[in-house]
């Protein structure tokens, strides 16, 4: 799983095309899912999930659920989140999105935009 900028990922659906090797494949190994050299794309190595973490580290929710990237600003990214912005008050659907789903998407509510649970306003509005 990742988001569509790192190299491998297959693009709208965040899972990473099949290599035999890498990641939940063998266990083994998870290649540039984990590390790659893409300026302006997150990569897993600067997760704050992770420990120990690098000296400048993300937090996935932020980037998937709260859909602000911050510093990243890769092309593939930002092509989907202009996508979605527009789309602010109206259907959002799961196949809209630059990364895998956020697991805290209210999608009982998903028909008039982007909301996440226990957040009131819409985020695609932000």
């Amino acid at each position: 799983m990742g988001y569509d900028c790192v190299p491998g990922i297959n693009p709208g659906n965040g899972h990473y095309g099949s290599k035999p090797g890498y990641t939940l494949e063998s266990g083994r190994k998870i290649g540039s899912v984990y590390e790659h050299l893409k300026e302006g794309c997150p990569q897993m190595m600067d997760s704050i999930y992770l420990t120990p973490t690098r000296s400048d580290p993300y937090d996935p929710y932020i980037l998937t659920c709260l859909l602000d990237l911050g510093k990243y600003n890769h092309p593939k990214l930002l092509k989907k989140l202009n996508k979605i912005k527009p789309k602010a008050d109206k259907k959002i659907g799961w196949k809209l999105r630059y990364s895998t789903s956020c697991r805290y998407r209210d999608w009982d509510r998903a028909k008039g935009g982007y909301y996440i649970w226990g957040v009131e306003d819409n985020i695609a509005a932000r």
